[in-house]
Protein backbone atom coordinates (compact mmCIF):
# COMPACT_ATOMS: atom_id res chain seq x y z
CA UNK A 1 0.00 0.00 0.00
CA UNK A 2 2.74 1.83 -0.26
CA UNK A 3 7.12 2.27 -3.35
CA UNK A 4 4.64 6.43 -0.65
CA UNK A 5 4.46 4.80 -1.86
CA UNK A 6 5.19 9.04 -2.76
CA UNK A 7 4.88 10.75 -5.35
CA UNK A 8 7.90 13.51 -5.06
CA UNK A 9 10.19 9.80 -6.11
CA UNK A 10 9.41 8.98 -2.50
CA UNK A 11 9.67 12.37 -0.97
CA UNK A 12 12.81 12.52 -0.41
CA UNK A 13 14.50 13.46 -3.37
CA UNK A 14 13.32 16.45 -5.79
CA UNK A 15 10.69 15.72 -8.02
CA UNK A 16 13.04 17.48 -11.16
CA UNK A 17 16.68 17.31 -11.71
CA UNK A 18 18.07 14.02 -11.94
CA UNK A 19 16.72 12.37 -15.26
CA UNK A 20 14.20 9.39 -14.56
CA UNK A 21 17.12 6.57 -15.64
CA UNK A 22 19.30 8.50 -13.04
CA UNK A 23 17.43 6.89 -10.33
CA UNK A 24 18.02 3.71 -8.96
CA UNK A 25 15.93 1.11 -10.63
CA UNK A 26 16.37 -1.43 -8.62
CA UNK A 27 14.24 0.59 -5.67
CA UNK A 28 11.66 1.46 -8.89
CA UNK A 29 11.09 -2.47 -8.91
CA UNK A 30 10.89 -2.85 -5.31
CA UNK A 31 8.21 -0.22 -5.13
CA UNK A 32 6.31 -1.61 -8.47
CA UNK A 33 6.41 -5.00 -6.83
CA UNK A 34 5.20 -3.70 -3.44
CA UNK A 35 2.34 -1.95 -4.86
CA UNK A 36 1.30 -5.12 -6.52
CA UNK A 37 1.54 -7.22 -3.25
CA UNK A 38 -0.48 -5.13 -1.47
CA UNK A 39 -3.28 -5.12 -4.37
CA UNK A 40 -3.11 -9.11 -3.84
CA UNK A 41 -3.52 -8.76 -0.51
CA UNK A 42 -6.52 -6.76 -0.80
CA UNK A 43 -7.90 -9.76 -2.48
CA UNK A 44 -9.41 -11.46 0.35
CA UNK A 45 -10.30 -14.21 -1.25
CA UNK A 46 -7.17 -16.25 -2.67
CA UNK A 47 -4.08 -17.80 -0.82
CA UNK A 48 -1.01 -15.50 -0.03
CA UNK A 49 -2.32 -12.35 2.23
CA UNK A 50 0.78 -12.53 4.44
CA UNK A 51 3.70 -12.69 1.48
CA UNK A 52 1.35 -9.96 -0.27
CA UNK A 53 1.54 -8.11 2.75
CA UNK A 54 5.31 -8.05 2.66
CA UNK A 55 4.78 -5.56 -0.19
CA UNK A 56 3.42 -3.21 2.49
CA UNK A 57 6.57 -3.31 5.13
CA UNK A 58 8.59 -2.60 1.78
CA UNK A 59 6.30 0.14 1.12
CA UNK A 60 6.90 1.70 4.24
CA UNK A 61 10.86 1.49 4.45
CA UNK A 62 11.18 2.81 0.98
CA UNK A 63 8.93 5.94 2.06
CA UNK A 64 11.44 6.44 5.12
CA UNK A 65 14.18 5.63 3.68
CA UNK A 66 14.01 8.34 0.87
CA UNK A 67 12.61 10.71 3.73
CA UNK A 68 15.31 10.32 6.03
CA UNK A 69 18.33 10.22 3.62
CA UNK A 70 21.08 11.65 5.49
CA UNK A 71 22.02 14.00 2.72
CA UNK A 72 18.50 15.18 2.20
CA UNK A 73 17.41 18.34 3.31
CA UNK A 74 14.05 17.89 5.26
CA UNK A 75 11.11 19.50 3.65
CA UNK A 76 8.67 22.03 4.32
CA UNK A 77 5.47 20.73 6.11
CA UNK A 78 3.39 22.47 3.93
CA UNK A 79 4.84 20.94 1.11
CA UNK A 80 4.61 17.45 2.85
CA UNK A 81 0.98 17.67 3.28
CA UNK A 82 0.37 18.65 -0.08
CA UNK A 83 1.69 15.49 -1.68
CA UNK A 84 0.59 13.49 1.14
CA UNK A 85 -2.56 14.74 2.92
CA UNK A 86 -4.29 16.35 -0.36
CA UNK A 87 -4.48 13.20 -2.55
CA UNK A 88 -5.71 11.81 1.57
CA UNK A 89 -8.37 14.39 1.33
CA UNK A 90 -9.68 13.71 -1.97
CA UNK A 91 -10.09 10.16 -2.19
CA UNK A 92 -11.37 10.25 1.69
CA UNK A 93 -14.07 12.16 0.16
CA UNK A 94 -14.35 9.83 -2.95
CA UNK A 95 -14.68 6.60 -1.18
CA UNK A 96 -16.81 8.24 1.57
CA UNK A 97 -19.28 9.19 -1.37
CA UNK A 98 -18.88 5.59 -2.53
CA UNK A 99 -20.03 4.40 1.00
CA UNK A 100 -23.20 6.74 1.14
CA UNK A 101 -23.99 5.66 -2.34
CA UNK A 102 -24.35 1.69 -0.68
CA UNK A 103 -26.14 3.86 2.17
CA UNK A 104 -23.15 3.01 4.13
CA UNK A 105 -21.84 5.62 6.87
CA UNK A 106 -19.45 7.98 4.83
CA UNK A 107 -16.70 7.01 7.44
CA UNK A 108 -16.68 4.08 9.85
CA UNK A 109 -17.19 4.92 13.52
CA UNK A 110 -17.52 1.64 15.01
CA UNK A 111 -14.67 3.04 17.69
CA UNK A 112 -15.22 6.84 17.52
CA UNK A 113 -15.00 9.83 15.35
CA UNK A 114 -11.26 10.07 15.46
CA UNK A 115 -10.83 5.97 14.83
CA UNK A 116 -12.73 6.40 11.88
CA UNK A 117 -11.18 9.77 10.00
CA UNK A 118 -7.58 8.49 10.98
CA UNK A 119 -8.91 5.10 9.32
CA UNK A 120 -10.59 6.93 6.29
CA UNK A 121 -13.63 6.06 4.52
CA UNK A 122 -11.91 3.06 2.84
CA UNK A 123 -9.17 1.25 4.96
CA UNK A 124 -6.31 1.55 2.96
CA UNK A 125 -6.54 5.49 3.65
CA UNK A 126 -4.99 4.89 7.01
CA UNK A 127 -1.63 4.89 5.39
CA UNK A 128 -1.24 8.72 4.29
CA UNK A 129 -1.57 10.41 7.12
CA UNK A 130 0.87 8.14 9.21
CA UNK A 131 3.36 8.21 7.03
CA UNK A 132 2.90 12.13 6.92
CA UNK A 133 3.10 12.56 10.68
CA UNK A 134 5.98 10.07 10.71
CA UNK A 135 7.60 12.05 8.17
CA UNK A 136 6.86 15.32 10.03
CA UNK A 137 8.61 14.31 13.06
CA UNK A 138 11.44 13.11 11.62
CA UNK A 139 12.21 15.49 10.02
CA UNK A 140 12.19 17.44 13.15
CA UNK A 141 14.79 15.46 14.61
CA UNK A 142 17.25 14.72 11.44
CA UNK A 143 19.62 17.07 11.35
CA UNK A 144 20.27 17.45 15.14
CA UNK A 145 20.57 13.39 15.93
CA UNK A 146 22.96 13.13 12.66
CA UNK A 147 23.20 10.03 10.61
CA UNK A 148 24.68 7.59 12.95
CA UNK A 149 22.36 8.13 15.91
CA UNK A 150 19.82 7.18 13.35
CA UNK A 151 21.15 4.58 11.99
CA UNK A 152 21.87 2.71 15.57
CA UNK A 153 18.69 4.21 17.14
CA UNK A 154 16.10 3.22 14.84
CA UNK A 155 17.63 0.17 14.25
CA UNK A 156 17.30 -0.69 18.08
CA UNK A 157 14.02 0.84 18.45
CA UNK A 158 12.84 -1.54 15.44
CA UNK A 159 14.79 -4.47 17.04
CA UNK A 160 12.96 -3.94 20.44
CA UNK A 161 9.53 -3.51 18.79
CA UNK A 162 9.90 -7.05 16.79
CA UNK A 163 11.35 -8.67 20.62
CA UNK A 164 8.31 -7.75 21.98
CA UNK A 165 5.61 -8.56 19.32
CA UNK A 166 4.00 -10.62 21.14
CA UNK A 167 3.44 -8.28 23.86
CA UNK A 168 1.75 -5.53 22.15
CA UNK A 169 0.35 -7.65 19.08
CA UNK A 170 -3.05 -8.63 21.00
CA UNK A 171 -3.47 -5.09 22.63
CA UNK A 172 -3.10 -3.81 19.04
CA UNK A 173 -5.91 -5.70 17.38
CA UNK A 174 -7.96 -5.04 20.55
CA UNK A 175 -7.83 -1.35 19.94
CA UNK A 176 -8.83 -2.28 16.05
CA UNK A 177 -8.24 -0.09 13.16
CA UNK A 178 -6.28 1.77 12.71
CA UNK A 179 -4.09 2.00 15.35
CA UNK A 180 -3.57 -1.87 15.09
CA UNK A 181 -2.13 -0.63 11.51
CA UNK A 182 0.29 1.87 13.27
CA UNK A 183 1.88 -0.68 15.79
CA UNK A 184 2.17 -2.89 13.04
CA UNK A 185 4.12 -0.25 10.50
CA UNK A 186 6.22 0.71 13.40
CA UNK A 187 8.91 -1.17 13.45
CA UNK A 188 8.95 -0.84 9.36
CA UNK A 189 9.05 2.87 9.87
CA UNK A 190 12.17 2.31 11.94
CA UNK A 191 13.95 0.12 9.46
CA UNK A 192 13.85 2.63 6.62
CA UNK A 193 15.30 5.33 8.77
CA UNK A 194 17.81 2.33 9.81
CA UNK A 195 18.54 1.87 5.62
CA UNK A 196 19.02 5.63 5.19
CA UNK A 197 21.77 6.33 7.30
CA UNK A 198 23.51 3.31 7.93
CA UNK A 199 26.36 4.49 5.07
CA UNK A 200 28.11 5.94 7.85
CA UNK A 201 28.42 2.40 9.36
CA UNK A 202 31.08 0.00 8.68
CA UNK A 203 30.06 -2.45 6.28
CA UNK A 204 30.39 -5.45 8.29
CA UNK A 205 28.73 -3.43 11.30
CA UNK A 206 25.82 -2.79 8.58
CA UNK A 207 25.41 -6.75 7.56
CA UNK A 208 25.36 -7.72 11.24
CA UNK A 209 22.64 -5.50 12.37
CA UNK A 210 20.81 -6.69 9.37
CA UNK A 211 21.18 -10.11 9.76
CA UNK A 212 20.33 -9.53 13.59
CA UNK A 213 17.18 -8.04 12.44
CA UNK A 214 16.00 -11.19 10.44
CA UNK A 215 17.24 -13.34 13.10
CA UNK A 216 15.08 -12.26 15.31
CA UNK A 217 11.80 -11.86 12.58
CA UNK A 218 12.75 -15.30 12.38
CA UNK A 219 13.19 -16.32 16.03
CA UNK A 220 10.12 -14.15 17.84
CA UNK A 221 7.70 -13.32 15.04
CA UNK A 222 7.80 -16.05 12.12
CA UNK A 223 4.67 -17.75 13.90
CA UNK A 224 3.04 -14.80 14.39
CA UNK A 225 0.39 -14.63 11.62
CA UNK A 226 0.69 -10.87 9.46
CA UNK A 227 4.12 -10.24 10.79
CA UNK A 228 6.57 -12.92 10.55
CA UNK A 229 6.13 -13.50 6.84
CA UNK A 230 5.36 -10.35 5.94
CA UNK A 231 8.44 -8.79 7.66
CA UNK A 232 11.11 -11.54 6.95
CA UNK A 233 9.99 -10.91 3.25
CA UNK A 234 9.67 -7.06 3.23
CA UNK A 235 12.89 -6.81 5.23
CA UNK A 236 14.90 -9.14 3.10
CA UNK A 237 13.56 -7.50 -0.12
CA UNK A 238 14.58 -3.89 1.13
CA UNK A 239 17.95 -4.64 2.73
CA UNK A 240 19.21 -6.35 -0.78
CA UNK A 241 17.68 -3.86 -2.87
CA UNK A 242 18.94 -0.77 -0.59
CA UNK A 243 22.23 -2.00 0.65
CA UNK A 244 24.10 -2.90 -2.63
CA UNK A 245 24.43 -0.64 -5.50
CA UNK A 246 23.08 -2.75 -8.09
CA UNK A 247 24.96 -2.00 -11.73
CA UNK A 248 21.68 -2.40 -14.20
CA UNK A 249 21.38 -2.23 -17.77
CA UNK A 250 21.58 1.72 -18.55
CA UNK A 251 18.25 1.11 -21.08
CA UNK A 252 16.51 -0.18 -18.29
CA UNK A 253 14.07 1.65 -16.65
CA UNK A 254 10.99 1.28 -14.78
CA UNK A 255 10.73 4.59 -13.71
CA UNK A 256 7.56 5.49 -15.64
CA UNK A 257 5.35 2.15 -13.71
CA UNK A 258 7.02 3.20 -10.48
CA UNK A 259 5.89 7.09 -10.57
CA UNK A 260 2.31 5.54 -10.46
CA UNK A 261 2.53 3.11 -7.34
CA UNK A 262 0.62 5.84 -5.52
CA UNK A 263 -2.07 6.53 -7.51
CA UNK A 264 -2.42 2.61 -7.80
CA UNK A 265 -2.03 2.13 -4.05
CA UNK A 266 -5.26 4.99 -4.08
CA UNK A 267 -7.32 4.25 -6.55
CA UNK A 268 -6.64 0.25 -6.45
CA UNK A 269 -9.48 -0.68 -3.99
CA UNK A 270 -12.02 0.81 -6.38
CA UNK A 271 -11.17 -1.06 -9.73
CA UNK A 272 -11.15 -4.24 -6.59
CA UNK A 273 -14.93 -3.51 -6.10
CA UNK A 274 -16.03 -2.82 -9.59
CA UNK A 275 -14.24 -4.94 -12.47
CA UNK A 276 -15.82 -8.34 -10.69
CA UNK A 277 -19.01 -6.84 -11.49
CA UNK A 278 -18.47 -5.48 -15.02
CA UNK A 279 -16.33 -8.71 -16.09
CA UNK A 280 -16.22 -12.19 -13.98
CA UNK A 281 -12.85 -13.48 -13.48
CA UNK A 282 -11.15 -16.19 -11.22
CA UNK A 283 -10.20 -14.73 -7.93
CA UNK A 284 -6.37 -15.66 -9.09
CA UNK A 285 -6.49 -13.84 -12.04
CA UNK A 286 -8.32 -10.60 -10.58
CA UNK A 287 -5.25 -8.65 -8.84
CA UNK A 288 -3.52 -8.84 -11.66
CA UNK A 289 -6.21 -7.02 -14.05
CA UNK A 290 -6.78 -4.88 -11.22
CA UNK A 291 -2.82 -4.12 -11.26
CA UNK A 292 -3.06 -2.84 -14.69
CA UNK A 293 -6.08 -1.13 -14.50
CA UNK A 294 -5.28 1.02 -11.36
CA UNK A 295 -1.68 1.48 -13.34
CA UNK A 296 -3.04 2.19 -16.73
CA UNK A 297 -6.15 5.06 -14.67
CA UNK A 298 -3.58 6.61 -12.80
CA UNK A 299 -0.74 6.83 -16.18
CA UNK A 300 -3.63 8.35 -18.64
CA UNK A 301 -4.90 10.67 -15.77
CA UNK A 302 -1.32 11.98 -15.26
CA UNK A 303 -1.04 12.07 -19.17
CA UNK A 304 -4.19 14.11 -19.48
CA UNK A 305 -4.55 16.05 -16.61
CA UNK A 306 -1.05 16.50 -15.50
CA UNK A 307 -0.92 20.00 -13.01
CA UNK A 308 -4.49 18.58 -11.46
CA UNK A 309 -2.86 14.59 -11.44
CA UNK A 310 0.11 16.21 -9.35
CA UNK A 311 -2.47 16.78 -6.11
CA UNK A 312 -4.52 13.49 -6.43
CA UNK A 313 -2.05 10.72 -7.77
Amino acid sequence: MISTFDKAYAEGEPRTGAPRAARRQEIEVLRIVSAFGIVWFHNIAIPGQDIGYAGLVAFIIISMYFATLGSTPPKPVAQRARVLLLPWLVWFIFFGCLNLAKHEPFVPLDHGLVAGVLLGSSVHLWYLPFIWIVIVLFDRVKRPLGERTLAYGSVTLALCLLLSCRLWRGPSLALNYPYAQYMHAAAAVFLGVFFANCKVLARPVQLALVAAVLLTIVWFTLSMRGIGVPYLLGVSAAAVTLLPEWQLPPSFNVSGLSECTLGIYLCHVFWLKLLPKLVPMPQMVLPCVVFVASALSVWAFRKTLPRLARYIV
